[in-house]
């Protein structure tokens, strides 16, 4: 039979002659079969639950901007420092190699007792570098105190004095590196190195017997050893003066009497730095630092190139001196004066790639079984 809920009014059917009570599928109430019509009791209602309350957001607390770590910036010094030590590195891992040379006992100990040579003649001309710079630097100074006070002559005889050393370290450093290990082009450029600074030696020798010929009659000791001391440092500068002599004879930029002596010195002296640096390049490429030995050829280069410039540099100074007529004033003296300081402060600065390619030929000689691409000529 049919029956229907007195709740929700749904219908439902059950057997006939059912007397039990009934529960409706939809609502769940509970009633008897024999009374349809009477209601039950409702279901007690569900409670809701109550949705809690959202939580009060705080607002994002900023660290304070001392709290944050930030890394430190490095200085320019530690960036310089760890540029070098990594390019240390680099020509470290390059001259790495294993013993496995095929070089027998003998063998080693002779390549090892050439490259010991290399080491102290390499040594030796960065010592005799120093030495060149410091001598310029001298003369530098000297002029500076010139034009406010008087002259400090024993500068001059200090720059002479170390003008010295440097010629005779480069020669001893270019006859220990001529018997170090050989390398493609060592004989020709040691050969040429140790001609070049003997003729420069025989020409600072004359050019000082010719500047001191006036003193001897005289008896002054201290003026003769003051000329000497001042041509000993270097002669370059008169190379710087050369142009503009050759297009103003009559102006008096070099002393007249000594001036193809002053130039032949200053030539020798250039060529005596170039090929002492090329000789040094051949000792990088016998220790294997291919690198190195093209570090010391653009130094080479850019010694000999400085006089070039400065002799330019000095002709079109005296072009604009005389075509104005500004020789004989003040401004043209001031000038001439600051060029001549100018002079040797260029000088010294072109021999710092020389004086730091020359240091590290030094390192590189120093371990040259270190090297999986060391190169050795027979």
């Amino acid at each position: 039979m049919q029956l229907t809920c007195p709740t929700c009014r749904s219908s439902l059917q059950v057997p006939d002659g059912t007397t039990a009570a009934v529960r409706c599928p939809t609502c769940r109430t509970v009633f008897s079969a024999t009374d349809p019509v009477a209601p039950a009791s409702p279901p007690p209602p569900v409670a809701s639950r109550p949705r809690p309350a959202p939580a009060a957001t705080k607002p994002a607390v900023r660290a304070p901007r001392e709290a944050v770590e930030r890394p430190r910036r490095k200085t320019r010094r530690e960036l310089r420092e760890e540029r070098e030590q990594a390019q240390r590195d680099r020509r470290l891992r390059k001259r790495q190699r294993d013993d496995e040379s095929g070089l027998t006992a003998a063998e080693r100990a002779e390549h090892r007792a050439q490259f010991e040579r290399s080491t102290w003649g390499c040594r030796l001309l960065n010592i005799s570098f120093g030495l060149y710079a410091g001598s310029l630097m001298l003369l530098l100074f000297y002029q500076v105190v010139a034009v406010v006070s008087d002259p400090l002559t024993e500068l001059i005889l200090v720059a002479g004095l170390l003008g010295g050393f440097n010629w005779l370290l480069a020669a001893v450093g270019v006859g220990l590196c001529i018997s170090g290990r050989p390398s493609p082009g060592h004989y020709g450029f040691g050969i040429g190195a140790a001609t070049a600074v003997i003729v420069h030696g025989i020409l600072l020798l004359a050019i000082i017997s010719r500047s001191t010929a006036g003193l001897d009659q005289f008896g002054d000791d201290v003026g003769r050893n003051i000329i000497i001391a001042y041509q000993l440092p270097t002669k370059l500068d008169s190379l710087s003066f050369y142009l503009a002599t050759l297009l103003y004879p009559d102006e008096k930029f070099l002393p007249r009497g000594a001036l193809a002596l002053s130039l032949l010195t200053g030539v020798a002296e250039l060529v005596r730095l170039l090929l002492i640096m090329m000789l040094v390049a051949c000792q990088a490429r016998a220790a294997g630092d291919l690198e190195l030995s093209d570090r010391c050829t653009r130094a080479a280069g850019i010694g000999t190139f400085g006089p070039g410039v400065l002799a330019v540099a000095m002709l079109a100074l005296s072009v604009s001196l005389v075509e104005t007529g500004g020789m004989d004033k003040s401004i043209g003296k001031i000038l001439l004066t600051v060029f001549g300081m100018g002079v040797y402060a260029i000088l010294a600065g072109m021999l710092m790639p020389s004086l730091v390619a020359t240091r590290d030929t030094v390192e590189a000689c120093e371990s040259p079984y270190h090297s999986k691409s060391h190169e050795i000529a027979d």
